[in-house]
């Protein structure tokens, strides 16, 4: 398992060099000084470390906070924590990436058919915020019923503070 999760970064890593290239070779006719993608090429990677490191950091925080009876994962407080998080993490996205996305997915150097035919990039944003809920939703019920069935096997009784 551990060699497929590296073939598949390893994939990652190299589409996203690769797309980078072809996009590169259709320049836009806009010669706007702001916008320098040889500049900002290194500016993305090191943001998607830095968001795999936080990523990282914010999976394993529930398996370390577990000794601090605060910010137990069955708690409230860290419920709130976890949802405000979710709403910074989506509120970047919409206000940072999706106008960037809606200019170039109008750009000329694409094809009229499909791209300027429908709005791909509110149709992809809007199932990535749904597919995320529902990944959240899914990791959190089935945390909470290996939980209790812990709990149930042990004789201690789960209580959750809400």
């Amino acid at each position: 398992m551990a060699s497929n999760s590296k073939m598949v970064s390893i994939l990652i890593i190299l589409m996203t060099f690769l797309s980078t290239k072809a996009l590169a070779q259709c320049e836009d006719e806009t010669n706007n000084p702001c916008n320098n993608k040889s500049k900002a090429l290194p500016l993305k990677i090191i943001g998607i470390a830095a968001i795999l490191i936080t990523s990282i950091i914010g999976v394993c925080l529930p398996l370390i906070t577990r000794s601090i009876p605060a910010l137990s994962p069955d708690r409230s407080l860290f419920v709130i924590v976890k949802a405000f998080a979710s709403g910074i993490i989506l509120a970047t996205g919409f206000m940072h990436v999706l106008p960037d996305s809606f200019d170039m997915l109008r750009s000329s150097c694409l094809a009229d058919n499909p791209w300027h035919k429908f709005p791909f990039t509110g149709f992809v944003a809007m199932l990535s915020a749904i597919f995320t809920l529902m990944v959240d939703s899914m990791a959190t019920s089935m945390y909470t019923s290996k939980n209790n069935a812990i709990a149930a096997e042990g004789g201690e009784v789960v209580t959750r503070d809400l």
